[in-house]
């Protein structure tokens, strides 16, 4: 039996939905799924509608998007406009991202992550220098 630590996909949970209809057992869906029992549970008790006494695939699906989406750590630059325009404002004086996060970071409260700056906040990183090294 192949365990994978991955989240549910909607197929699996569609599986789940009609083979819990059917009336099988947690251990026996998980076998079949090939997931763990407790992945199962989890899934049934974190999604099993207590009006309708009922487990809806396309609901549970739609409620870990959202979950899923909410779950991450919103980035500083994009929450905070003064953080932003001192972003921009230091960029186009052709500083580096490492100076400007670690300026910002020695006179504010609200740090920034150099690293989390070059991903999120500059895809383009290159193109900033092309103009010093031409």
């Amino acid at each position: 039996m192949i365990l994978s630590y991955t989240h549910l996909t909607l197929i699996e949970r569609e599986c789940l939905q009609e083979f819990y209809e059917k009336g099988y057992s947690i251990r026996k869906i998980a076998k079949i799924l090939e997931r763990s029992p407790s992945t199962i549970s989890r899934e049934l008790k974190r999604n099993f509608s207590k009006k309708r006494k009922h487990y809806h695939s396309w609901g549970a699906h739609v409620k870990y998007l959202v979950r899923r989406k909410d779950c991450h750590r919103k980035n500083n630059l994009l929450i905070y406009t003064d953080i932003y325009n001192y972003v921009f404002d230091k960029l186009h004086s052709f500083w580096s991202p490492e100076i400007i996060a670690d300026k910002w970071n020695l006179n504010h409260n609200i740090k920034i992550s150099f690293l989390l700056f070059i991903v999120q906040f500059v895809p383009n990183y290159s193109r900033y220098f092309t103009c010093i090294t031409s």
